[in-house]
């Protein structure tokens, strides 16, 4: 296999762990655990569960009714552990990465390739369309959209009550669903201001809602340059009050 296959094969998956997240289907509860109560036996699933809202929508995706583990989710959604994202980027190139140690609750090579190649057989994609095709859509207003999109993002931010927004401008798919890409400010940790950083929220036609701020690096890093790229940037959009 190619070296220029395999990098092609990651960013199909990439595509598809962000499609899932974007996506948050609700699903009826794992009888290994519930995404609705976030009632896991791991207490660090059960937690993330509870804090960040991409993982609950994903443990929500009916293909994931299995997930028992933090680590059995995909970095792309729960963020990358110490030295996996060069462990990734080893096993796709089939060369050596220089890395530090990795944790040792970090996935095997052969459980990260599982991953990969489910994603990139298409096998999300026809799961989230069968689900989407049962979901209603909602007739929201163009105020319960803007709501449910802001909270997307604010719920990201360490003081969602001092978000500042600017720049925001909004997009509406074929599809139906409407992002909003801008910048955002809010205060950190010791009081002061982050200064302003981009962000974009969807909203979809069945009333999910997932934000994303430009605040990592990485492959992540790299999958939020991609999407706000490929929509952001490319249309102009229409300016909103966020």
């Amino acid at each position: 296999m190619s070296k220029r296959y395999r990098i092609r094969r990651v960013q199909i998956a990439m595509a598809g762990a962000v499609a899932v997240a974007a996506i948050g289907i609700a699903s009826p509860s794992s009888a290994r655990g519930n995404p609705e109560t976030c009632s896991y036996r791991e207490a660090r699933l059960a937690q993330v569960c509870r804090t960040d809202s991409d993982i609950r929508q994903f443990l929500r995706d009916p293909a994931n009714a299995g997930v028992e583990s933090y680590m059995a989710i995909p970095p792309v959604i729960r963020g990358w552990e110490p030295g996996e994202e060069e462990m990734v980027l080893s096993v796709l190139s089939g060369q050596p990465q220089a890395r530090p140690v990795a944790a040792q609750t970090s996935p095997s090579r052969g459980s990260i390739m599982d991953r990969i190649d489910r994603l990139a057989s298409g096998e999300y994609d026809r799961q989230v369309a069968a689900e989407r095709a049962r979901t209603h859509r909602v007739n929201w207003t163009a105020t319960q959209i803007r709501t449910a999109a802001r909270t997307a993002v604010t719920n990201r931010l360490r003081d969602p009550g001092s978000a500042q927004f600017r720049n925001v401008r909004r997009h509406v798919n074929s599809l139906g669903t409407t992002t909003f890409c801008g910048e955002v400010n809010s205060q950190n940790i010791y009081g002061g201001m982050t200064g302003f950083r981009r962000f974009h929220s969807s909203v979809s036609d069945r009333g999910e809602a997932s934000g994303r701020i430009n605040d990592e690096s990485g492959l992540i890093g790299t999958v939020f340059e991609a999407t706000w790229e490929r929509i952001c940037d490319g249309v102009p959009g229409t300016p909103t009050q966020f």
